[in-house]
């Protein structure tokens, strides 16, 4: 029989208890830990959502939102980063009976629609159902480390990574891994901030000092800040925060005074060499800030990574009639502004953005 039973950041000992049956479940991404820093940046509740049926099972991590004006009605995402569903022993039927029942709860719940990410590394946009709209998103960027990190820097592609980190090095660069404390924390929150001004991110790339906060709170040596400094006592540089998988490690949020570039390529030369210390497969970098194939973010990844990888999204339209409703009214009430988003009542029209979150 197909069941579907749920968990919330609080029952963390079954939610970890039902990750034990995926490959890779214990990757950062899919733990309530990771869920529960989204909840404390104000994204929304956090659920895991387990499906079983004998020896098959998928698990799926989500936050579902509230929709500002219409407290009957919700929607529900991906926690920022990588995620989508773990899917085991899919035999005939399974993965249909399986949406089927997450359909029909969300339903019950009042959701509107469902904006989810895929992880690159686990590839998991084929264990969505048929009624989903699955559609590429971009490239991401690997450090394959199954070689160790000597090997992974050799290629061609790489001569500017191994040029710029030895330039980093002959400067006097030092680099330090720090763990999640209060006075690091609020070092690299302000360096990440300025970062994020400077490039005109949008706000959806700022967190909250409670996120921070969480970080600290959630994850021990699962996570560490990695600095560049001018020298051992100088000036930073540079800033990431990095989490730290059983199978991979994650270059999650980075910030770096000005370009920074040779203090950059030295940092995630220093993190790529700690991962293969221990034994990790790959250090994922991610993807340009755009999709666009000459987006600059990806061009610098491109120079370090040895493996490529593919990112993908996935829509669904639960309610059909609320989501026609809920789009015609801000189209409505922007009739200068055409929406971009699949979520389109909650993008910001270009007319009117929104503040970026407060940062200080």
């Amino acid at each position: 029989m197909t069941e579907l039973v749920q968990f919330s950041t609080a029952e963390t000992g079954a939610w970890r208890e039902a990750l034990r049956r995926f490959a890779p479940g214990d990757d950062i991404y899919f733990r309530p830990e990771y869920a529960a820093i989204s909840e404390a940046n104000g994204e929304g509740q956090a659920e895991c959502l387990l499906v079983t049926d004998g020896a098959s099972a998928l698990l799926l991590p989500v936050l579902k939102q509230s929709i500002p004006g219409h407290p009957a009605l919700c929607d529900v995402q991906s926690p920022y980063g990588y995620g989508g569903p773990l899917v085991v022993g899919a035999e005939a039927g399974f993965l249909g009976r399986a949406w089927r029942l997450i359909r029909e709860k969300w339903l019950h719940d009042g959701v509107v629609a469902a904006f989810l990410r895929g992880h690159p590394l686990v590839a998991n946009e084929g264990w969505f159902g048929p009624e989903w709209e699955v559609t590429f998103n971009r490239t991401t960027l690997a450090v394959d480390l199954r070689h160790g990190a000597v090997a992974a820097f050799a290629h061609p592609g790489a001569r500017k990574h191994r040029r710029d980190t030895v330039q980093a090095l002959r400067s006097g660069a030092t680099v330090h891994f720090l763990p999640l404390e209060a006075t690091a924390l609020g070092r690299f929150r302000q360096l990440y901030s300025a970062t994020m001004q400077r490039l005109g991110a949008g706000a959806e790339y700022f967190f909250s000092a409670a996120y921070f906060s969480a970080l600290a709170a959630q994850f021990g040596d699962a996570a560490s800040l990695v600095e560049v400094r001018e020298s051992a006592e100088g000036e930073t540089l540079s800033m990431a925060l990095i989490f730290w998988g059983p199978q991979w490690a994650h270059y999650h949020l980075s910030g770096r005074h000005g370009e920074g570039g040779n203090a950059s390529h030295l940092l995630l030369q220093a993190v790529a060499e700690e991962a293969a210390r221990r034994n990790l497969d790959a250090l994922h970098l991610g993807g340009g800030r755009t999709p666009a194939p000459e987006d600059s973010l990806l061009r610098f990844k491109h120079w370090i990574g040895n493996a490529t990888h593919r990112f993908h999204t996935a829509r669904l339209t639960v309610n059909r009639d609320a989501y026609n409703d809920l789009v015609a009214a801000w189209r409505a009430a922007h009739p200068e502004d055409m929406p971009t988003w699949f979520l389109a009542y909650r993008e910001s029209p270009r007319s009117h953005p929104k503040p970026l979150i407060e940062t200080s």
